[in-house]
């Protein structure tokens, strides 16, 4: 009987199978190929959502940042706090694309504060940003109305009001202090008291009268609306400061002094302000304090040349002739022809037996004298030729030269009245270096580069 012969089974595939992976093994491999992959993305996609994440951050915070900035800036302008607007219009121009109404915004707190120049140099600088000319079109106006030329377009206040209600205060505040510039106190009145009564509780227009009338020699006046001013709103430095001011002028020593103690607590740097405290304290015959407050100056600006010349005259009186010349030597490199410095050095040489000394620096003195005086001529000549330019840029470089802390309102006169030149706003910048404002000179130097275009 044969043998049947029994069907051989296909051989499993195993894992040892050369070529033929099993089923398990193939679920096992995609399921970690898979995995892998899953890994990959996740590691790739990871970084790029963090990517996006801080594209959204900076883009959120270079929106909104200096959009923030520019909003604080316009709440303190309305609550009259300029010093705080300034402050943030300097945050907001550090973005470039918000810096032209940034410039915008300083232009007008400039001109709130009384610094028609270095508003026009700040308009210059916005323009120059990409500012249109309908967005520095008001600014101007209202700065050549403040500057002067309000009499000659006064018909236009009424439209000017109508056609824009929202700027009724900064209107009628321009044309009293142009009317006030022009030797016309009476008509400046006029349009603050007309202030005053479409916003009697407008602590800007309080503080604007009480400059008006401490102006005009109504002293008592003055005070009571200086102190209206800081009721209505205590924030308001710039009535502390008229008020200390006023104070001196009336010889309320110790009310000044006060007065000058609370604006240096909030604000420590204010050296005009340490300055004038000085002044308190000898006028009260506290010299030594006065001394120690001159020396606390030199300490924040090591040059200052208020505080080393007033140092300088009290040791003179005193007879400390070698403290004179260390005091003032340093500053003759950049006032080599000032009179009083000319003559503080020349009677200290002449003191100690420096005769050769003494001969050269009381020769400046007098050179420079003689030159004041011909200045003098030309100031009673300009008052029959109020507008002529180019005479009030002579008179203030004149001044700059001699008598430099004389020459500030002729700069900024000059200024009004020649907008578009270099020489003048090159002027103001050598002054404000002199004075020790760095920010304001580079300001100035950048307008005089902008209109010599």
């Amino acid at each position: 009987m044969s043998k049947s012969k029994r069907r051989r089974r296909p051989a499993q595939a195993t894992s040892r199978t050369v070529g033929l992976p099993s089923p398990t093994t193939m679920t096992s491999e995609s399921s970690a190929t898979s995995e892998k992959s899953s890994k990959r993305e996740r590691h790739w996609r990871l970084p790029l959502m963090l990517g996006a994440l801080a594209i959204l951050v900076v883009v959120g915070v270079a929106w909104g940042l200096p959009s923030y900035w520019m909003l604080q800036a316009e709440r303190a302008i309305e609550s009259g706090r300029f010093d705080d607007a300034a402050w943030y219009f300097e945050r907001a121009d550090q973005w470039q694309w918000r810096s032209a109404k940034a410039s915008l915004g300083q232009a007008r707190v400039a001109r709130f504060t009384g610094e028609p120049a270095r508003a026009r140099a700040l308009l210059s600088l916005a323009d120059s940003r990409g500012a249109t000319p309908q967005q520095t079109a008001l600014e101007r106006k209202l700065l050549t109305i403040q500057g002067g030329g309000g009499p000659a377009i006064v018909d236009e206040l009424p439209r000017m009001l109508v056609e824009m209600p929202e700027h009724g205060g900064e209107i009628l505040e321009a044309f009293s202090r142009g009317f006030e510039s022009v030797g016309m106190p009476d008509q400046a009145k006029v349009y603050v008291d007309s202030w005053i009564d479409a916003a009697p509780g407008d602590a800007r227009a309080l503080l604007h009268k009480a400059e008006l009338l401490a102006t005009l020699g109504e002293m008592e006046e003055a005070e009571l609306y200086f102190h209206r001013a800081l009721e209505r709103d205590p924030t308001i430095a710039r009535a502390r400061h008229g008020l200390a001011r006023l104070s001196l002028e009336l010889n309320k020593n110790e009310q000044a002094l006060a007065l000058y103690d609370e604006i240096i607590a909030a604000d420590p740097g204010d050296l005009d302000s340490r300055l004038l405290r000085c002044s308190c304290l000898f006028d009260l015959r506290r010299t030594d304090e006065a001394i120690e407050g001159l020396r606390a100056v030199l300490e924040i600006d090591e040059f200052n040349f208020a505080a080393r010349h007033s140092l300088a005259s009290n040791f003179a009186e005193q007879g400390k002739h070698d403290q004179v010349i260390e005091l003032i030597g340093p500053l003759m490199k950049d006032f080599p022809h000032d009179v009083s410095l000319n003559y503080l050095l020349a009677t200290a040489h002449t003191e100690l037996g420096n005769v050769a000394l003494a001969d050269e620096h009381m020769q400046r003195h007098l050179d420079g004298r003689a030159q004041l005086d011909e200045l003098g001529r030309l100031k009673k000549r300009l008052r029959q030729h109020q507008t002529d330019g180019r005479a009030m840029l002579e008179l203030a470089t004149g001044y700059l030269k001699y008598q430099w802390d004389e020459s500030e309102t002729w700069l900024v006169k000059a200024i009004n009245a020649l907008p578009n030149s270099p020489q003048a706003y090159r002027a103001m910048a050598e002054f404000q270096s002199k004075k020790g404002d760095v920010r304001r000179a580079k300001e100035y130097a950048k307008a005089a580069e902008i209109v010599s275009r």
